[in-house]
């Protein structure tokens, strides 16, 4: 593995060892070694940087803000971030794993099995220990079993620890509380934070800034403050708000970084963000609504052919995938209407090629929406002839639907597995 040193007041050397090891490896099994060492130069690049952000005497602000697009690796690039900052002194990660806590436990599974944590072992394990706010898996225990006497022995037996938090007042709260005691005890704790969705709650959207302060941006600065102004990584695809804070913000960002996308990463502009791109404006008013609705059958039409392009494109069958989310409404009132129109439209086009029926109709419709929004360069690459059908006969054949619909989260998946 490439060595990197810093050369500013000290010389600082970046190590890749322990942890940067066990999850570059995971990597490779997981996404093949180009993919992965993808990843090391982005992360490793990204450190550098920070590392030089940090030791930057000037600089008193340790706030940076990591932009990557959607579903493009992010949570890969914060696994071996977070490798990499327990292999050079770091020995505490505060996780705010957004506002719904299913994503958070989500959160909380991937982090624990890349790092080979299981909870029911966490006094004699050799690894980090993982604690959460939220409901406890396989590799978690409950924060309130993280006390100063535990903390103390975790550390001097090298083990750092992970605290996985929603991002509410209450859970917020909770952490503050155990850190505030954990830091009194001085038992030289080296933490650092990462806010994921850092856009989502953890500004302060208060009308006068400088009297007032939102709940949860007043608790993450309380943190922060007690912590001694740590390292902060807010991580977001969407950046705007971030960028546009107020001045007064102690959420600033000293420095803005990209993670790059791994190897193979399909975005937006792959297959429809072309010089004839189409937008429709809607309106919240039952007219739209009816309007989106009988714009679905196109949309999933158009999706079927991109997602067998991407079957045609991947090196390897069982490692293509492809997601739709579709979200057309706020209130949870429509979304069984709206599962209810894609289940339909999903089941029609499926029972026709099962059932060796009504088949050139429904290519008519997939060569119409192909015609309509694919690029022609893309055209061009994979023409609407029998091998693009043959695939498109698959995507068909193993597509699902997903209704997810909870307090936090509510939307209709189409999934390709």
């Amino acid at each position: 593995m490439e060595q990197y040193t810093i050369r500013n007041t000290n010389t600082l050397s970046v190590k890749q060892s322990k942890y940067f090891n066990l999850i570059h490896e995971k990597h490779i099994a997981s996404y093949g070694e180009e993919s992965a060492n993808n990843i090391v130069t982005n992360v490793l690049g990204t450190y550098v940087k920070i590392m030089q952000q940090l030791h930057d005497s000037t600089h008193q602000n340790h706030n940076t803000l990591l932009v990557g697009k959607v579903q493009s690796g992010k949570t890969s690039n914060l696994e071996l971030l977070t490798a990499l900052a327990f292999d050079n002194g770091y020995n505490f990660l505060l996780f705010f794993g957004g506002y719904d806590k299913e994503l958070l436990k989500q959160t909380t599974q991937r982090f624990g099995g890349s790092f080979d944590i299981v909870g029911s072992d966490i006094v004699d394990s050799e690894q980090p220990a993982l604690f959460t706010t939220n409901t406890v898996t396989n590799e978690s225990v409950p924060l309130s079993s993280l006390d100063v006497e535990f903390a103390q022995r975790l550390l001097s037996e090298k083990r750092p620890i992970i605290v996985t938090c929603l991002k509410r007042k209450d859970a917020m709260q909770k952490a503050l509380k155990v850190i505030n005691e954990i830091q009194l005890a001085n038992i030289g704790l080296v933490p650092f934070i990462i806010d994921d969705e850092g856009d989502q709650a953890s500004l302060n959207t208060a009308k006068d800034k400088t009297r007032n302060s939102t709940p949860t941006y007043k608790t993450i600065v309380n943190i922060k403050r007690t912590l001694n102004n740590p390292l902060y990584l807010s991580v977001t695809a969407t950046p705007q708000a971030n960028i546009f804070q107020a001045d007064i913000s102690e959420l600033n960002p000293a420095s803005i970084h990209t993670m790059q996308p791994g190897h193979g990463y399909n975005g937006a502009s792959i297959y429809h963000l072309s010089d004839n791109t189409i937008i429709e404006e809607v309106s919240e008013d039952n007219t739209t609504f009816e309007k989106m609705l009988d714009m679905l059958p196109e949309v999933i039409d158009y999706f079927l052919v991109v997602s067998a392009i991407k079957r045609m494109r991947a090196s390897v069958k069982k490692e293509y995938k492809s997601d739709m989310i579709i979200h057309m409404d706020r209130t949870q009132a429509l979304h069984g209407l709206i599962f209810s129109r894609v289940e339909e439209v999903i089941n029609n086009v499926k029972d026709a090629f099962l059932n060796n029926d009504s088949v050139e109709f429904y290519y008519t419709k997939l060569k119409k929406a192909y015609d309509k929004y694919l690029q022609h360069s893309l055209q061009s690459q994979y023409p609407f002839d029998d091998v693009l059908i043959e695939n498109i006969k698959e995507v068909v054949l193993s597509t699902g639907i997903i209704l997810q619909n909870a307090n936090g989260s509510f939307t209709t998946r189409i999934d390709v597995p």
